[in-house]
C-alpha cells in the first residue's frame, strides 16, 4: 500500500520537483508545469485501494457537462487527488494520469470521456471535506461551491493549503512504506 511520502520526508504534487522524487514518480510530475486536479469516486464502486490493487484504471463514468470538459483538459502527467465521497468525504490520495482523454470503449455516448490513471500516493491520514469546509483559504474551492462536480481543477494555491492540511494530520503518526 502507498502512504504519503518517502524517506520519511512529506511528498506532494507540489513538492516532488523539490524532494527526492518517489518510486516510479516520472520526471512530468515534478514539473510546475503539469496541472493538479481532483476527481470524485464513491468507495462503494472504486476505492483508492482497488486503484492501488488494480495498479491503474481507466477513469470513466463522468456524466457533468462541466466536468467532462475539465476531463478533456486533462494531460499524462498531470497530478490528481483522488476524494472519496460517501461516508468519509475526504481526499485520501494522490494519482498520476497515464492516457489523456479518450472515448470510452464501447459507449454510444459521443460525448463521453475517460483518462487512465495509476497510484501514486495514499494520504497517511485523509484531509476530510469538514477540514476543507472550515478552513478560509479554501471557502471559493469548487469542492466547497459545487459539491456534485465530479472533475475539478485544482489551483496551486489550493493545493499547497491541501498538502499542508495533509501533512499536519500525519504529524506524529510518521510515513511509512509499509501498509497500515
Amino acid at each position: 500500500m502507498f502512504l504519503l511520502g518517502h524517506g520519511g520526508k512529506f511528498a506532494s504534487p507540489l513538492k516532488m520537483s523539490q524532494d527526492v522524487p518517489a518510486a516510479g514518480v516520472k520526471p512530468s510530475l515534478r514539473d510546475a508545469k503539469s496541472k493538479i486536479w481532483l476527481f470524485k469516486e464513491e468507495p462503494e464502486t472504486y476505492s483508492y485501494d482497488h486503484l492501488v490493487a488494480e495498479g491503474e484504471t481507466l477513469w470513466d463514468g463522468v456524466d457533468n457537462a462541466l466536468a467532462r470538459i475539465h476531463l478533456r483538459e486533462v494531460k499524462v502527467g498531470d497530478c490528481v487527488y483522488f476524494y472519496q465521497t460517501g461516508k468519509i468525504k475526504a481526499i485520501v490520495g494522490i494519482m498520476e494520469v497515464v492516457s489523456g482523454p479518450m472515448p470510452i470503449p464501447g459507449s454510444h455516448d459521443e460525448k463521453a470521456v475517460a483518462v487512465r490513471v495509476k497510484p501514486l500516493a495514499k494520504l497517511a491520514r485523509p484531509v476530510t471535506l469538514a477540514e476543507i469546509k472550515s478552513d478560509p483559504d479554501l471557502a471559493s474551492w469548487d469542492l466547497v461551491r459545487n459539491s456534485r462536480l465530479s472533475v475539478m481543477p485544482v489551483e496551486r494555491a489550493i493545493a499547497i493549503r491541501i498538502d499542508s492540511l495533509a501533512q499536519k494530520n500525519a504529524l506524529g503518526r510518521g510515513f511509512s512504506s509499509k501498509g497500515r
